[in-house]
């Protein structure tokens, strides 16, 4: 029971770091947009292309230029996916007018066979675009094409057009939407300790990587606190690993009350624990690990349990040459503070180790 009770205590102040976060984990192979958007854009090349030369041999100009530009910002916008996992806005919003016009334009030349582009292109929008602009799009798409066919079809035919057009546009709409939302949900849980619900140790190179490289560019303190458990195995053999579960979630609880909101606090295994304290230099770092020792000492499972935490501290240098040499000088900081007597607070020095960091224990 305290393991759930401590666990409503602090989820509220992890959720949103948890559900906030894609970094580089959710790439290419992990983001149901970026995928889609790269194997449409294919799928524009290897489908419409033909068409666009047949409708220029054909010499119908028109259709056949359009085909040509929309396609080829289908695969602008894929390209640009493909290599930097995102796309401008306006390059992703002027598929919209494009297609829209060619759609008009294919409905006014061709009839009824204009009309079966617009289902193709009610899932282009939903699958590639961002849900709110998917929707207006669409929107947009069906007002646009309704009045095409108003003009163009056989007003027999023109009810059931529409009719179907609006099915595929909520049926799509809805799909659409519950594959994201599973998505989202399944990526959050890949990177997030089921005990803790903390981040895991798969979010720990994107994380810290992200964090290097945005204190590199902006030029702003950010420090790394390694926390570890000190004799937590006498807990699980002592008490066993229920009453042990209770004190890693108790920890968590505490990190999580002294981190802010664009702090991250990361389970990477055991009873070994990271902190990313953005914006804060090595001393407001030192600082704030003491106020975490002290509620532990003041925690009341903690406190009954002689359960106490040693910790390394490491501010980013301009020695940190990657986001391990980081990591690498707050494991060995933890390691000199373990070596201090334990429930110890150190601060790493500025040179970078020549090893990779190992678990401390």
């Amino acid at each position: 029971m305290r393991n759930r009770d401590l666990l409503n205590n602090f989820t509220s102040l992890t959720h949103t770091q948890a559900l906030g976060f894609e970094g580089n984990t959710l790439a290419i192979q992990g983001n149901f947009r970026t995928q889609t958007t790269v194997w449409l854009s294919v799928a524009a090349v290897v489908v419409i292309g033909p068409f666009a030369i047949n409708h220029l041999i054909a010499e119908r100009w028109v259709l056949g230029l359009f085909s040509l530009i929309v396609s080829s910002v289908l695969m602008a916008n894929g390209l640009l996916m493909f290599l930097q996992g995102s796309s401008p806005r306006l390059v992703r919003l002027l598929v919209v007018p494009l297609s829209t016009v060619a759609l008009m334009v294919a409905i006014d030349r061709q009839g009824i066979i204009g009309v079966l582009w617009t289902f193709p292109t009610i899932l282009l929008y939903f699958a590639t675009l961002e849900e709110i602009e998917a929707w207006c799009s669409n929107c947009l798409l069906l007002t646009a094409t309704t009045w095409a066919m108003n003009s163009a079809i056989d007003p027999s035919l023109l009810v059931r057009s529409i009719a179907t057009l609006l099915l595929v546009f909520v049926f799509a709409g809805i799909f659409v939407r519950a594959i994201s939302r599973q998505h989202k949900i399944l990526s959050t849980e890949l990177v997030t300790d089921h005990l803790t619900r903390l981040r895991n140790r798969r979010a720990l190179a994107s994380t810290l990587s992200e964090a290097h490289s945005s204190a590199r560019k902006n030029t702003l303190a950010v420090t790394l606190l390694y926390v570890d458990l000190d004799h937590f195995k006498r807990i699980n053999d002592t008490y066993g690993h229920s009453v042990g579960d209770d004190v890693l979630c108790a920890t968590a609880n505490i990190l999580c009350v002294n981190s802010l909101p664009a702090d991250t606090a990361m389970r990477i295994g055991g009873e070994e624990f990271v902190v990313v304290l953005s914006s804060t230099n090595a001393d407001m770092a030192i600082r704030r690990a003491e106020h975490i020792q002290q509620d532990m000492r003041n925690d009341p499972l903690l406190q009954r349990l002689w359960q106490t935490a040693s910790i390394g501290v490491a501010e980013l240098t301009a020695q940190d040459a990657s986001w391990e040499h980081w990591l690498a000088r707050a494991d060995r900081a933890l390691y000199q503070a373990k070596a201090a007597g334990r429930d110890t607070i150190i601060l790493a020095d500025n040179t970078p180790p020549k090893a990779a960091a190992q678990p401390a224990t």
